[in-house]
């Protein structure tokens, strides 16, 4: 700190109201926390101040975060079993489990050696061959740490439930291993710890599903694509997992030109970054290949204006982005929107008018997007 104006927000949620703080911070870092690091009360996690001559109070960050960042952040849950106690072993009946690769031994060539004093490990272009991803855990292995997580998961989530009784029904675990998840998972009562397991996820963030799945779907849509856009596919917002609130809407750039008429335009780009269907219509509305249409400039624009560090990079060796201009002005994609002339620039004495007939028509031109006047 200081930071730029992007990485601040008025987002974070305290009881019922707002209070102004940083992009991606997680939500109790600010307050009191008797919980430290590994569980330990005399090392509490809290913000580490400076004060600098000649500039005030600093906030010490990392060099990666030194100036504040506009892109939120995932926060998993307080987990109210283990705290910040880390587990050697994931949990094994979980969908996907992590598990170490074998790493083998090898003797240096040194004649005066006769122990181990190397390990190989394989890497490549996709990177370090050192642990791999497994769709049945270890049980031979867990711990209590472990072991809590699972009954906390079978506590919490029913698709761990029907996960834990397939396993059973297809022999990968024997019966007596469910009973004594049942067992422990009684043992805790978790009815009477309500308080607990709600204070816990009060301070988690998180994406919803269908959004998760949207964009594993759209990253394997974006290889085959001959560029890369730079505006993303789809809206996945990060939501407070305790809240009533949902998640800010970004603020459209001042429209405020005094020879022109730009509430169309404020008004599309309004709708289009806080109603993700609406995106997505648009999105999908792109022309990749042939000539070019006002959806590509329209979702460029948005970006950069609207949506800091959600825009792509190109990667690997495609073509350049048709859509990408660096100065679109505002006048100019009202133009290509109204007009569907893209190619030519609008002519000099072009002065746009809102009309909601002109709105309805340009958002007839969105996939799956109907709109009716009445009237």
């Amino acid at each position: 700190m200081p930071v730029a104006e992007s990485s601040m927000c008025d987002s974070h949620i305290v009881g019922e109201s707002l209070f102004r703080g940083f992009v991606g911070i997680v939500p109790d870092y600010l307050e009191y926390n008797k919980i430290g690091i590994l569980d330990d009360s005399h090392w509490p996690v809290r913000p580490s101040i400076r004060f600098v001559p000649g500039r005030g109070p600093m906030l010490c960050t990392c060099k990666r975060h030194s100036i504040g960042s506009s892109q939120q952040y995932l926060h998993p849950p307080r987990n109210p079993l283990n705290k910040t106690m880390p587990s050697s072993r994931g949990d094994p009946i979980s969908h996907v489990v992590m598990a170490p690769c074998t790493l083998q031994t090898i003797k240096t060539n040194n004649k005066y050696s006769t122990t181990f004093q190397m390990q190989s490990c394989n890497g490549g272009f996709s990177g370090i061959d050192s642990c791999d991803v497994k769709e049945v855990g270890v049980f031979d292995k867990c711990n209590i740490i472990s072991q809590n997580n699972a009954t906390l998961a079978l506590h919490f989530r029913l698709d761990i439930v029907g996960k834990l009784r397939q396993m059973v029904e297809t022999k990968v675990v024997p019966q007596i291993y469910e009973d004594s998840l049942y067992i422990d998972l009684a043992k805790e009562q978790f009815h009477r710890k309500q308080a607990l397991l709600k204070e816990g996820t009060q301070r988690g963030t998180r994406i919803n599903l269908g959004d998760a799945l949207k964009a594993a779907y759209n990253e394997d849509k974006l290889s085959k694509l001959p560029f890369v856009p730079s505006w993303p596919m789809i809206l996945a917002k990060c939501h407070l997992t305790e809240t009533a609130h949902g998640p800010m809407p970004p603020t459209a750039p001042s429209m405020k030109l005094s020879k022109h008429n730009l509430r169309q335009l404020y008004y599309m780009l309004s709708m289009a970054t806080s109603v993700p269907m609406l995106w997505e219509g648009i999105a999908n509305s792109v022309n990749f290949d042939g000539l070019v249409s006002w959806h590509g400039f329209f979702l460029s624009y948005a970006t950069k204006h609207m949506l800091e560090g959600y825009s792509m990079q190109n990667r690997g060796k495609k073509k350049k982005d048709p859509y990408y201009c660096h100065n679109l002005e505002p006048t100019q994609l009202t133009w290509k929107m109204c007009s569907g002339n893209t190619t030519a620039p609008a002519p000099s004495e072009y002065s746009p008018i809102f009309e909601l007939k002109q709105l309805t028509t340009v958002l007839g031109s969105v996939k799956k997007c109907c709109c009716q006047v009445d009237g």
